[in-house]
């Protein structure tokens, strides 16, 4: 693949994305990439990707799932805010989540956070009706 990154927002608000399997060759997803994707449901992260961007799904309503992988080590500032997630596992490998990453999840009720995690931010999981919280050591 000899797509190595997308500008910031280079997706904004593309209402009519569903599913997007991202090239092998990212290592990062940029801010704001799918912001406003109001219809993007799936996305498909590469095993290359270190870095999740500020804001890079926010207010994607209908985004359900997302397997965060291993590579992943920064989770940015409002990324998942306002998703559809049900459940969220954050592996070993992030170290940092940024401020309200998870912030108006309405249906997240479980969330996993691994051992690597160094910093989370204020209001990460301010979310509505949350049942479960794990904290691995």
């Amino acid at each position: 693949n000899s797509i190595k990154s997308f500008g910031n927002g280079a997706f904004s608000s593309c209402t009519s994305l569903k599913t997007v399997i991202l090239p092998e060759g990212i290592t990062s997803i940029e801010n704001g990439l799918f912001s406003g994707c109001i219809n993007l449901q799936n996305i498909i992260i590469p095993d290359k990707v270190t870095k999740i961007g500020d804001s890079a799904f926010n207010t994607c309503t209908n985004l359900e799932t997302v397997e965060i992988p291993e590579s992943i080590i920064e989770i940015g500032t409002y990324a998942f805010n306002d998703t559809a997630l049900t459940s969220v596992t954050i592996p070993n490998s992030v170290v940092c989540i940024g401020e309200q990453a998870f912030r108006d999840c309405a249906q997240l009720r479980y969330a996993k956070i691994g051992s690597g995690v160094k910093y989370i931010g204020e209001l990460i999981f301010y979310c509505y009706k949350f049942y479960v919280f794990k904290v691995l050591s």
